[in-house]
């Protein structure tokens, strides 16, 4: 048993919780707003309702359904989870109950609803990971997890930060990692990982050179062609950044090109197109293999987090949170 504030959250919880893009509710035409105004939300993330006509004195239309639903409201009619096939229930306190004002709470039946949701949601996690998430962290990170929790799966989808809380609003994913921080009330956003910007170069003569002396000589970036994040992704907000920490904006930059994809950013840089700021996570492997040349940014402009981001209201399975806690603890000792 749960205690909330009243019915209203109840219903909240239950229906948002457990109703996931796809499935399709039943409800009478008589139904409460505390029942319709979420279903309604819901149904902009591919949640169907379909409303079961009334007669004039209320009841359920028998020809509608196999057999006729029968409301009860839990302190004025007797109620039997099991015999009934009842899988969660609402109450409010201060109706039937004769509780006070601002009680309620919700019942759920473990051999019903709740255990098929715990044994079933956790099968595949659907992950939505920006960039530098899908390309560098999951190729370490789930191969470890796989081992240790070999009946789990990831349905994963790449995509820019922004895109991937978008998505998680509307119910896409069921947790996502990004790289920038998220300001949606409807969020948690937790960091896991820390991570920095640097200065990726071509290997040639010059900044071979330059890289003896470090610092990289800032006043270089107005007058070399720089290649560019896309707009929305987090590397490119961790960017602009930086460029405002020392007065300067993209416009007094010589943009080469704007590019989407990290790797493809890091095989111009190698070519001799132009320089750019990356994640040090993303460049790593371009820098070990003396393909590009790194430079480090001052410390308080360019040290970032990377994020983990679920809806807060979402009721997590075992699975989940389980992979969530795997995270943290799996970065909790990186550098």
């Amino acid at each position: 048993m749960v205690f909330t504030k009243n019915a209203t959250e109840s219903l909240n919880i239950l229906l948002k919780g457990f109703l996931k893009p796809c499935d399709h509710v039943l409800v009478s035409s008589m139904e409460h707003n505390a029942v319709m105004r979420p279903l309604v939300q819901l149904s902009r993330q591919s949640v169907s309702f379909t409303r079961i006509p009334c007669a004039q004195d209320g009841q359920l239309l028998p020809e509608s359904l196999p057999k006729l639903l029968k409301p009860q409201t839990a302190g004025t009619w007797p109620i039997h989870m099991e015999e009934m096939h009842i899988d969660a229930l609402a109450f409010t306190g201060h109706k039937g109950l004769s509780g006070p004002q601002g009680i309620g709470g919700f019942l759920l039946r473990w051999d019903g609803l709740l255990r098929h949701w715990d044994r079933q949601a956790g099968q595949i996690i659907r992950l939505g990971a920006s960039t530098i998430r899908s390309a560098y962290i999951l190729p370490e990170l789930l191969p470890a997890y796989g081992k240790e929790h070999p009946g789990t799966y990831f349905s994963i989808h790449q995509s820019n930060s922004q895109d991937i809380i978008n998505r998680l609003l509307r119910g896409d994913f069921d947790i996502g990692l990004i790289g920038m921080e998220s300001t949606e009330a409807a969020l948690s956003c937790v960091p896991f990982y820390e991570d920095r910007m640097v200065i990726i170069t071509p290997v040639n003569d010059n900044f071979l050179s330059l890289s003896q002396h470090e610092p990289f000589p800032l006043e270089l970036l107005t007058r070399t062609p720089v290649i560019l994040r896309e707009k929305h992704s987090g590397s490119r907000k961790s960017a602009d950044r930086f460029l405002e920490s020392l007065g300067s904006r993209e416009e007094n930059l010589q943009a080469a090109a704007r590019i989407n994809d990290q790797e493809a950013i890091k095989n111009l840089v190698a070519q001799g197109l132009g320089i750019s700021i990356l994640s040090e996570r993303a460049a790593r492997n371009f820098v070990n293999e003396k393909r590009v040349l790194v430079f480090q940014l001052p410390e308080t402009a360019v040290r970032r987090s990377l994020y983990l981001i679920y809806p807060k209201h979402y009721m997590l399975s075992r699975s989940l949170q389980g992979f969530m806690n795997y995270i943290l603890r799996f970065y909790s000792k990186d550098p």
